[in-house]
Formats: C-alpha cells, sequence, structure tokens
C-alpha cells in the first residue's frame, strides 16, 4: 500500500460554514494531520487495507458526503479509517459513507468524535479505543453473508463515552453478534436504536455510573444488558427479544422501561439490591419481570398477558 501524508493547510476550511469550506483530493491509504474536507469519493482496491489514516491530533476530517470504499467486507485487517499505530486526540470524522471494509472505523483516540457517517461493515463498524469519545448519529449496517456474522455494530471502550442517536441494522444471521457495545465508567447512551443481533443489542458493563436512556431495541437475544454498578437504566423499549431487559448490577435504577413481546422474559433483575419502578411487561412469553430476592420494590411496576406476569416484585393490575 502506497502512503502519502497529507497535512492540509487549515485556512479558516472548517471555521467557515461547511458551504464555504474548500476541498481536498486524498488517495486511498493517505495519512491525515490537519483538517481535511474531501473532494471525491476515495477508492480501495487491491490489496489496499486501509481507507484514510489519522496520523495527528485536533483536526476534522469532513467526507462531504463522499464514501470510503474498500476492497470487500471479508478481506481481513482492512479498515475504512484507522489510526497509525498512535493514540491521537480531538480527531472528528463525519459526514459520507464507508462500505466494503471488515471494520469501517477503527482508532485509538480520545476526546474525538464520529458523527453522520453511514457505515456498511462485516467485522466492526465503528470501534474507538480511549475516554471522552462521542458516537453521534451514526448508521451501521452488517453486510456479510448468512452465517457468517460480524462482531458488533458501534464499540467504545473508555470512560465517559456519548453515545447519542445511533442506528445499527443487522440480524441474528447476518450479525452483528451485539449491537452497541460499551466499556467504561460514567457512559451516556441514548437515543440508540438496534434492529436485529445474535446476542446482545446493548450492553454496559466496567461503570460505577451512567445513563441508558430511550434507546430501542428489537430482534436481538437479550436487548440492553447492563453490569457494573450503579448505571441509571431507563425509559428504554426492549421488545421482540428473547429477554427484553438483563440487569447484573446491585446498583442500578430501573424505571419507566417498557418489555413487550419477548420470547421467554421481559424484564429480569440478576442481583439484588436494583430498584425497579414504573416497568411495563406485557405479553412476554414466561415471565413479565422476573426479580431476585433482595429487589428493591419502588412500585408502579405494570404486567399483564405473561404466562406468569411478576416475581420478586409486586405488579399491576393486582390478581
Amino acid at each position: 500500500m502506497r502512503i502519502r501524508i497529507v497535512a492540509v493547510a487549515a485556512v479558516a476550511c472548517l471555521l467557515l460554514v461547511p458551504g464555504s469550506a474548500s476541498a481536498d483530493h486524498v488517495q486511498c491509504g493517505d495519512v491525515l494531520t490537519a483538517d481535511t474536507v474531501l473532494d471525491s469519493d476515495v477508492v480501495c482496491t487491491g490489496t489496499a487495507s486501509t481507507g484514510l489514516v489519522i496520523g495527528g491530533d485536533d483536526f476534522t476530517v469532513w467526507l462531504q458526503g463522499h464514501s470510503i470504499q474498500g476492497p470487500g467486507v471479508d478481506v481481513a485487517g482492512s479498515d475504512g479509517v484507522a489510526d497509525d499505530g498512535t493514540e491521537h486526540s480531538g480527531v472528528t470524522v463525519r459526514g459520507g459513507t464507508i462500505t466494503g471494509f471488515e471494520d469501517g472505523v477503527d482508532l485509538d483516540v480520545t476526546g474525538s468524535a464520529v458523527k453522520g457517517l453511514s457505515v456498511s461493515a462485516g467485522g466492526v463498524g465503528i470501534i474507538l479505543r480511549g475516554d471522552g469519545n462521542t458516537l453521534y448519529r451514526n448508521t451501521v449496517n452488517m453486510t456479510t453473508a448468512v452465517g457468517v456474522t460480524g462482531f458488533s455494530g458501534i464499540e467504545s471502550a473508555g470512560d465517559n463515552p456519548y453515545v447519542w442517536g445511533n442506528t445499527v441494522n443487522g440480524s441474528a444471521e447476518t450479525g452483528p453478534d451485539d449491537g452497541i457495545v460499551i466499556n467504561g465508567n460514567n457512559p451516556a447512551i441514548i437515543l440508540n436504536t438496534v434492529t436485529g443481533c445474535g446476542f446482545d443489542g446493548v450492553i454496559a458493563s466496567s461503570y460505577t455510573s451512567g445513563l441508558v436512556a430511550l434507546n430501542s431495541v428489537t430482534g436481538c437475544d437479550i436487548g440492553i444488558t447492563p453490569s457494573g454498578s450503579g448505571l441509571k437504566l431507563q425509559s428504554n423499549e426492549t421488545s421482540g427479544n428473547c429477554i427484553g431487559l438483563f440487569v447484573d448490577d446491585p446498583a442500578a435504577l430501573v424505571r419507566w422501561n417498557t418489555a413487550n413481546d419477548n420470547c421467554t422474559e421481559g424484564i429480569v433483575i440478576g442481583q439484588a439490591g436494583a430498584s425497579l419502578k414504573k416497568n411495563t411487561a406485557n405479553n412476554n412469553a414466561d415471565i413479565g419481570i422476573d426479580a431476585v430476592l433482595g429487589t428493591i420494590d419502588l412500585g408502579g411496576n405494570t404486567a399483564t398477558g405473561n404466562a406468569t406476569d411478576c416475581l420478586g416484585v409486586v405488579c399491576l393490575p393486582l390478581p
């Protein structure tokens, strides 16, 4: 793979409104170190393994609606956007399409963002490793062949991630295995949608605080599964999975969630100490709300039409 280093002068490039920004011509494999606005699609053929390489700090790569096209989702080690082997900071990648790579975006970064991308991938759609990163309004589609599943749609490993308004589309047959995987303290996972996966729709782990709210998950084995201590899990919709919510968090506050029409249980509380308030679990094939002994019942939970409506908490309407 031929590599060029492209250091685009800032020249007010991204300080202006997007319509007036200057544009830059880059090629497959280029290393970017300054503000860059694509003027055309980037096409990678043959054995090229990386579309664009992040090689510096504090700059933005705006695809400007263009695409980065790869050699194929089954080409091992191929990345649409990757780092140069060094952790960077203050980098933003936004506004375009990445398709035809094993991994769409694969970056070791801090205080950085991926925004408004449409990604089709065979392994991982977008993965960011580092603290303080943002994943905002991206769409990931898994495009593997039937029976060959990708790993995950979106991943973040690091503290204080902000994961807002993303969509992951897939199925049990074509992946991803997991929709959104967040590992780190104090996550904010809000208004995301997962429509189909092999295992878990949204995973949160290794936290002592955080918020998972207003997410929608369907077509997965488990809709949302937190495992840490101290998460607020509220106003999520987890219907049409096998288990809607599986909470392995002894300090969780689980409130205002809806878990209907799942193939086994609506809400499962796996550790004593979690608190439940005003959740709804209707028409699940087995148990509406299955709470371990020692769950704190704050009242207002409702369950109807399940094989067994509630265990471990009191649900309305009362029999």
